[in-house]
């Protein structure tokens, strides 16, 4: 570092990735903290307060070297010597690690200007976020009897169909073979996929094993239209919530695609129902929070506890799963994809959506997938070019524009809800006196 970078950093002060020290006492906990989080900078030889104090003796770096001797396992840290005056300090880089470290068999993270240890749920959960453990590989408490064996064998049966996987003799020889079933002495126990997806209610055992849904009327989240929970097995919270969408999102008409008229949902199915399925099988279910879907006028966010998986990017998706058992279920059931197809997909499908956009969204602990309406760029029909033209001339009620255009009052009313929606025309007034305008940040559609 420059002696100007070093300046730079004791002007911001301690925080979140910058600690400073006159000793080398703690050093390998101030270290493990910051490679369990994001990393950072350790300046030994500056006081609290920011004045440099400088480090005595010759062996003062070595001594720094030797404090990182109880980090396991080792840290990525770079370390120089740094003469400012009079005075020497020891700058070190700390890099975030993938794996989860541990100093004098302790467990910290950097919160704040902290080091924080962790409990034992906060080590599994972390663990679970650097793949160094898999909740779904994990044996339960529950026996396998409180499976529903007709659960089993109608994945059994869909496997058979879609992968081609013909099954062993027995139900249950086949749920060991499956890693829903384990043996411990002598006794038959689930494992945590089998419970999430072999159960009829998994939140008999696990609460936090749905999906929680709430359509907002207002940006502000104070009015609501809708709040629901969907449960059971993880395969029929996605039907479930497929229906729900199915029923209540609106279609959109009166574009062209192609020399055909198109007519689609205002958001795109299959990556609603992708992101719904990564959020339940790659969430981190060491995390006693639940799934959620919200619903915003302008945009549909599924939330899920968990990042993705260390070296795994939105932009570079691969098949790195935080739940190999469920993600295997899904497969097998013909749900999702391997190896990151389904994201890939997601972003084909959105960018040839009229109307949504698709942006991922990704914290050390949760990941947002969000589903944006944004301007659209169409081609519109002759008939939704009609009544644009007649809008430029001024705000019309619906029974204005049928002197002018031939449909129903019900067809017409649909056109005007879909330009509408499409962001070209928006109402004014309520009820009889209801009329519709056109929007003056619209643009012509493209010939």
């Amino acid at each position: 570092m420059k002696i100007s970078e070093v300046i730079e950093i004791i002007k911001q002060g301690e925080g979140e990735n910058i600690e400073f020290k006159i000793s080398i006492t703690d050093l390998g906990k101030v270290v493990c903290a910051f490679a369990n989080t994001s990393g950072g900078i350790v300046l030994v030889g500056v006081d609290d307060n920011g004045q440099i104090t400088g480090v005595k003796g010759k062996k003062a770096k070595q001594k720094v070297f030797d404090s990182f001797a109880g980090i396991v396992p080792a840290p990525q840290v770079s370390t120089e010597t740094i003469k400012i005056g009079t005075k020497t300090i020891i700058g070190i880089k700390v890099l975030p690690s993938s794996r989860l470290l541990s100093f004098k068999n302790i467990v910290y993270i950097r919160v704040g200007g902290n080091n924080r240890p962790l409990s034992i749920s906060e080590i599994l959960e972390k663990s679970a976020e650097s793949l160094k453990i898999f909740f779904d590989e994990q044996s339960s408490k529950i026996e396998a009897k409180a499976a529903d064996r007709n659960l089993i064998e109608n994945y059994l049966s869909i496997r058979e169909k879609t992968r081609g996987v013909r099954p062993l003799p027995g139900v249950w020889e086949n749920a060991q073979k499956i890693k829903a079933v384990e043996k411990k002495n002598g006794k038959s126990f689930l494992t945590n996929a089998g419970v999430l997806f072999f159960t009829s209610d998994p939140t008999d055992f696990y609460s936090f094993a749905k999906a929680r849904l709430i359509w907002f009327e207002d940006e502000e989240m104070q009015n609501y239209k809708d709040a629901k929970e969907f449960s059971g097995p993880l395969s029929k919270i996605v039907r479930d919530v497929e229906k729900y969408w199915v029923a209540n999102l609106k279609t959109i008409g009166g574009f062209r695609i192609g020399f055909k008229r198109g007519e689609v949902f205002e958001y795109p199915l299959f990556s609603l129902r992708e992101a719904l399925i990564n959020a339940l099988i790659h969430r981190n279910y060491f995390d006693a929070s639940e799934v959620t879907i919200f619903i915003f006028p302008d945009r549909i966010e599924i939330k899920n506890p968990g990042s993705f998986p260390p070296g795994v990017t939105p932009e570079k998706p691969e098949h790195k799963p935080r739940n190999p058992i469920l993600s295997q279920y899904m497969y097998d059931l013909g749900l999702t994809e391997k190896y990151g197809g389904g994201i890939i997909k997601i972003k084909k499908e959105c960018k040839e959506h009229p109307l949504v956009d698709v942006s991922f969204v990704t914290k050390p602990f949760t990941t947002r997938v969000i589903f944006k309406k944004v301007r659209p760029e169409v081609k519109l029909d002759d008939v939704s070019e009609k009544i644009l033209q007649r809008l430029r001339a001024g705000d019309l009620s619906s029974g204005q524009l049928r002197q002018f255009i031939s449909l129903s009052r019900q067809t017409l009313v649909s056109r005007l809800n879909n330009l509408e929606m499409l962001g070209f025309i928006e109402r004014v007034g309520k009820g009889r006196g209801t009329k519709y305008r056109l929007k003056s940040v619209s643009y012509p559609s493209p010939k």
